[in-house]
């Protein structure tokens, strides 16, 4: 928390909200066009839970997607792919929403006795 400046708490988007979240990126980043076909889009939000640190990661490793397979467009059948092709490897998991990249902490259920983290030490 000492190297945190500020922080923001994002709600879950909704499907259009999602569309807009990602074309709002890729303009912001620069980009002359939206590479992702709208059923692309579609899956991202189905697959991120419209969780907007999940969309980032599913939209990067789909572009990576697009890339070395040397499309125009990604597709809703390629996101599947790619979130099928690391699940089988063990980058992500099934979360409470969506897809959770393996590296992220995991939420205890709430009926399991976790001792609170003292902010002052961590």
């Amino acid at each position: 928390a000492q190297r945190i400046g500020s922080d923001y708490h994002l709600d879950v988007l909704d499907k259009r909200e999602c569309r807009e979240y990602i074309r709002h990126r890729l303009t912001v980043a620069g980009s002359g066009r939206n590479p992702f076909a709208a059923d692309a889009m579609d899956a991202i939000f189905e697959y991120s839970g419209g969780v907007p640190r999940l969309i980032n990661t599913l939209c990067d490793s789909a572009l990576v997607y697009v890339f070395a397979d040397d499309r125009q467009r990604d597709t809703g059948r390629l996101v599947t792919q790619m979130v099928d092709e690391k699940r089988r490897r063990g980058l992500f998991g099934a979360g409470n929403r969506g897809v959770v990249p393996a590296v992220m902490p995991l939420e205890f259920p709430p009926d399991l006795d976790v001792p609170p983290v003292d902010e002052a030490q961590a």
